[in-house]
């Protein structure tokens, strides 16, 4: 334990060490609510000279949260550091950092492939969700406009989903044929009424 402290705060590796350890405050903060997942995410529609797209390309920025990339990359690059550190007969010093970022970006260009491909799906479920706004579907359960229920949509593939709840002094019953309304802006539902009363 003793080694893995002095490792970690030598003077070459401190730099990357503060690094990871706001990586895990701010995963930390996350868990318990006080930072929201796309509080950090950027925009890289950057007014630059070099090709922004090519970077985000290569990153999978864009597909993939900007912070959890940022967090696998030092994640990545503060282990080869200590690692390098303590198992290499020569000591490098700042010129370490060298292959550690080179390797840090290798392995988060390697891990951020398949999770590209994990948020895309994610992205496109989101997508099919906040397109149900004047869909028809049909109540899987009572509801008094209080408590939140479900309501299936048919689709050409699998049915979707959707969180509803009725309007204010209205009652939405088991079954009954209903259509998605609008989305409530400040929380993750839709509120549904009777298709009877648009027709």
């Amino acid at each position: 334990m003793n080694d893995l402290l002095q490792t970690a705060f030598a003077t070459t590796n401190l730099p990357m060490t503060i690094l990871f350890g706001l990586v895990v405050l701010y995963w930390l903060f996350v868990i318990l609510g006080f930072l929201d997942l796309d509080l950090f995410d950027i925009d890289l529609d950057l007014d630059v000279d070099m090709d922004a797209g090519a970077v985000a390309t290569l990153f999978s920025f864009g597909a993939v949260p900007f912070m959890l990339i940022l967090s696998l990359f030092v994640f990545f690059s503060w282990n080869l550091t200590m690692l390098g550190s303590y198992y290499l007969p020569i000591s490098l010093g700042w010129m370490i950092y060298l292959p550690v970022l080179f390797g840090g970006f290798v392995f988060t260009r390697i891990i951020s492939m398949p999770l590209k491909h994990f948020f895309k799906k994610l992205d496109d479920s989101d997508q099919n969700i906040r397109s149900v706004e004047a869909q028809v579907g049909t109540m899987l359960a009572d509801n008094d406009g209080v408590r939140l229920s479900q309501c299936r949509i048919k689709t050409k593939g699998a049915p979707l989903l959707a969180t509803v709840k009725a309007r204010p002094g209205q009652v939405l019953t088991k079954g009954q044929t209903v259509i998605i309304v609008e989305k409530d802006e400040n929380k993750d539902f839709f509120y549904a009424e009777e298709l009877d009363d648009w027709e």
